[in-house]
């Protein structure tokens, strides 16, 4: 996992696959009034989801967890703040079995899970081991946000 400041984006080059598209994508769109919905940039290895929710005092999964077998998750606030709920899956148990249409596997969370506050100008990288539960309300306090997220392709 990583957790930085959009400053700092570049500096992943060595680490984040198609990081210079996802610059070129992010240096050409306007991300206050990107519409929600899933932007294409490189056919079934590099999209965005851009969003807008309210986050949850209880967490959307109910303290469950989420990791993906096929997609790197590069999360990056446009505007608001989130806590995120992470920890290696290996400290997890399955809640529900990966569905491979969906990419994404449950896991219920354990005493093992840390947590951190996703804000405006921020980003985190989750890879295919690390259980992350985004869209939890900082202090049981829902607030809206707007985010973008990049569905980039695990190399095999």
């Amino acid at each position: 996992m990583i957790f930085d400041t959009m400053d700092n984006l570049k500096l992943y080059k060595e680490t984040i696959p198609y990081l210079d598209e996802i610059n070129k994508f992010l240096d050409n769109n306007n991300l206050k009034n990107l519409l929600e919905g899933k932007y294409e940039i490189i056919k079934d290895k590099l999209y965005a989801i851009s969003s807008e929710y309210t986050t949850n005092p209880n967490g959307p999964l109910n303290g469950n967890l989420e990791v993906h077998k096929k997609y790197i998750d590069l999360q990056i606030i446009i505007s608001g703040e989130e806590k995120i709920r992470f920890s290696n899956k290996e400290n997890l148990t399955i809640f529900e079995i990966y569905n491979e249409e969906k990419d994404v596997e449950f896991l219920k969370s354990q005493i093992n899970v840390s947590e951190f506050y996703l804000q405006n100008e921020q980003f985190a990288v989750f890879f295919p081991q690390d259980a992350h539960e985004p869209g939890c309300a900082i202090n049981k306090f829902p607030k809206k946000i707007k985010k973008i997220v990049f569905k980039i392709e695990f190399p095999k």
